[in-house]
């Protein structure tokens, strides 16, 4: 009876620091997953430098089409600060051969979209591109990147800056991505899921 309480009391011991053990690496894990941001996603990027200018994880928790873009900020109601940033980033009316007739100092990009699985990537979007003015409102411009028809799951952005454009240094920057409210009559049930974005 004796060695048969021991016994009992020794897995007690053992069991109970595995245990905790085993719930910690979950709280860690699943706190791993929380922590990912979903859409809209705002990042602040340099596009002074050449080389990568945002590299992050992200989580999308609905089947939609989803724009990328970056975002250039100047003070609500300042119209000379507004000014100034359109002659820097360029106009948005292209001539004959489909070149903007405003350029500014062109930044051109490129952009790459993982579909992170358990144990490897899936590059699902991959872009280069100097993009153009698309939009305006009242205190900041947007050039357009591109869209992709993204499906539920966890996904890596890597996006670079191609030239060093010292230009943008007194420029607020941002890199966005959120779902295209445009697109409202997509219909995931008509989308193949094993299709990537067009390259």
């Amino acid at each position: 009876m004796i060695s048969m309480l021991n016994l009992k009391a020794w897995h007690s011991i053992v069991a109970l620091p595995l245990f905790c053990i085993l719930a910690t690496l979950g709280m860690v894990s699943c706190a791993d997953n929380l922590s990912l941001v979903s859409p809209p996603i705002v990042k602040h990027i340099d596009l002074t430098q050449e080389g990568v200018a945002a590299d992050f994880d992200f989580r999308v928790t609905a089947h939609d089409v989803y724009y990328f873009s970056i975002l250039f900020k100047y003070p609500s109601g300042n119209r000379d600060e507004k000014s100034r940033i359109r002659k820097i980033i360029g106009g948005y009316e292209l001539d004959k051969n489909g070149n903007p007739k405003e350029p500014g100092n062109l930044t051109p990009i490129s952009l790459e979209i993982y579909k992170v699985n358990t144990d490897s990537k899936l590059i699902v979007y991959k872009k280069t591109i100097i993009p153009i003015l698309t939009g305006w409102s009242d205190g900041s411009f947007t050039k357009i990147i591109g869209r992709c028809d993204l499906v539920t799951g966890e996904y890596k952005v890597v996006l670079k800056s191609l030239k060093h454009a010292k230009e943008y240094e007194s420029i607020s920057t941002s890199f966005v991505i959120d779902r295209d409210k445009y697109k409202s009559s997509f219909d995931t049930k008509k989308i193949d899921k094993s299709k990537t974005c067009p390259q």
